[in-house]
């Protein structure tokens, strides 16, 4: 049998960067990998990467340059809307510190999986995942500005939000003029029904233009729940295991932290062990007492965020939270 001194269970994002940091050191670990390759499923939309995690990580895996080239034109420009298309806030695409990266992109610079139904968080937690009360239907509309026209100047030129009272929509660009857009509703997943004309009638009362999302989709509807771990997800030290990522702090996309923090703890949890090598209790206490509160505070402004984003006065608190933030 193969002795492997750093074992990284999943090939997600935060375990490839880890395994790059460690190489960069000089310390080849073994990495285990449900998925059979890079194209064995969809990997999602964009992600945008912040100065201080992700862009930090990438520059820690050596990898910062070949980030900036995949980097998708235009991809911060940000509008929020309400359910009769008016636009509440109209942000044009300057540089705000997060552009935005395919995923598959992302991926292909480091191989990405999913850690959310981590194999290895029952050996530190009982914690599971729980249902956030939000759950997704994705519809794709390709050739979006030539065929979809209407949808098209809905979003505008990178991300927008259409928000009403338990219900919405999340939407921005992909490369090739592609729309990728989430219709989020707050119901039990068992309760939605992914068809044209039952999605069309949860949205009966909006504006045309943006029903106009679902009537384009050209592809198979299928429901995503969103789950997310505990507010404050912890765990005692335990020997030879930690967490990082969404085994550590799984969360809903409302804070655009949950990859960022997958790649920082990675970056720091490698530069830990290489730092510490030959004492790893000491590297993995030292990265899992920063990593903690870094999550906490992450995870509490996602499920702060989702309310805001889905409640009666919609989307006011979205529009509030956004003029605080740049403010």
């Amino acid at each position: 049998m193969t002795h492997h001194p750093i074992v990284i269970i999943g090939a997600g994002l935060g375990g490839l960067t880890l395994a790059r940091v460690l190489h960069r050191h000089g310390i080849e670990p073994a990495i285990f990998e449900l998925d059979t390759g890079p194209d064995a499923r969809p990997q999602g939309g964009l992600l945008d990467l912040h100065e201080d995690t992700g862009q930090a990580a990438l520059r820690a895996a050596g990898l910062y340059e070949p980030f900036l080239a995949a980097v998708h034109p235009g991809g911060q420009a940000f509008r929020i809307l309400d359910r009769q298309a008016v636009v509440h806030l109209d942000e044009p695409d300057e540089d705000g510190g997060r552009p935005e990266i395919p995923r598959a992109a992302l991926r292909e610079l480091l191989i990405g999986a999913d850690g959310a139904w981590s194999k290895v968080r029952p050996l530190v937690s009982d914690a599971v995942p729980g249902y956030t009360g939000v759950s997704f239907v994705d519809l794709y509309l390709p050739e979006a500005d030539e065929r979809h026209p209407a949808a098209a100047a809905a979003v505008g030129g990178g991300m927008m939000f259409a928000l009403g009272e338990g219900r919405g929509f999340l939407a921005h660009r992909e490369p090739g003029g592609t729309l990728h857009v989430y219709c989020a509703l707050t119901a039990e997943p068992d309760a939605i029904d992914a068809t044209t004309p039952a999605l069309l009638a949860e949205f009966a009362d909006w504006h045309e233009q943006l029903r106009g999302f679902i009537t384009g989709a050209e592809n198979p509807l299928s429901i995503r729940p969103v789950h997310a771990l505990p507010i404050g997800h912890r765990w005692e030290r335990t020997p030879g295991v930690t967490l990082l990522g969404d085994a550590a702090h799984l969360m809903s996309p409302f804070a655009g932290e949950g990859a960022n923090l997958a790649l920082i703890d990675a970056a720091e949890l490698g530069a830990a062990l290489a730092k510490h090598a030959g004492e790893p209790e000491t590297a993995l206490a030292g990265y899992e007492q920063a990593m903690f509160p870094r999550a906490e505070a992450a995870t509490a402004m996602s499920a702060d965020s989702l309310v805001r984003c889905f409640r009666p006065d919609a989307p006011r608190g979205l529009v509030g939270q956004m003029a605080q933030f740049r403010g």
